[in-house]
């Protein structure tokens, strides 16, 4: 099966679906959404770099052991599927509390970096793809009952109601985002 990321339920979630324009469809029908970020300096290529190798690594630790919870660098993913063909698979990303991100930008390069490795895509189009993953996490921020609706029941039960999908205030993000 082909894992295809789809929401950051960071809302870490990634989905990997059988059908992945179909998981293409279900994020990019979503609007942008503003982030309060800590600052608004541009960050130096090397911090850029870092931000993607940390998507990276994490999508060939996941590719390699899909079945457990990889962490790196207080960035953790678990790769969960569907039994059901009518429902999404997910990859779910954590912040842990260590984490320090104070743009939206670092996070959206992370998961650029996941899709790339995760699910074979140009840098290009996993750039767009972790755009809108961030934008449909964060509207669907805490959206239980719509996540259960499109989503594995085996999702629900390893996030938080309170900490799926990502906060619009980067201070929320530590321990508190589930992609």
């Amino acid at each position: 099966m082909r894992f295809l990321l789809l929401p950051f339920l960071l809302i870490s979630f990634s989905i990997y679906s059988q059908n992945a324009k179909l998981g293409e469809k279900e994020i990019q029908d979503v609007e942008a959404v503003k982030f309060k970020n800590k600052t608004t300096k541009r960050a130096a290529e090397e911090t850029k770099a870092l931000h993607e190798a940390i998507g990276k690594k994490l999508a060939d630790m996941a590719l390699e052991n899909p079945d457990s919870i990889q962490s790196y660098k207080g960035v953790k993913v678990v790769r969960v599927s569907s039994d059901s063909k009518s429902k999404f698979s997910a990859d779910i990303i954590y912040l842990d509390n260590s984490t320090r991100f104070g743009h939206i930008h670092s996070i959206q390069r992370i998961l650029s970096g996941y899709i790339q490795n995760a699910f074979e895509y140009n840098e290009d189009k996993a750039d767009i793809l972790a755009t809108y993953v961030i934008y449909y996490n964060a509207m669907h921020r805490g959206g239980v009952k719509y996540i259960k609706s499109k989503y594995s029941d085996e999702i629900i039960k390893r996030t938080s109601k309170s900490y799926l999908g990502i906060s619009v205030n980067y201070k929320n993000w530590p321990g508190k985002t589930e992609i």
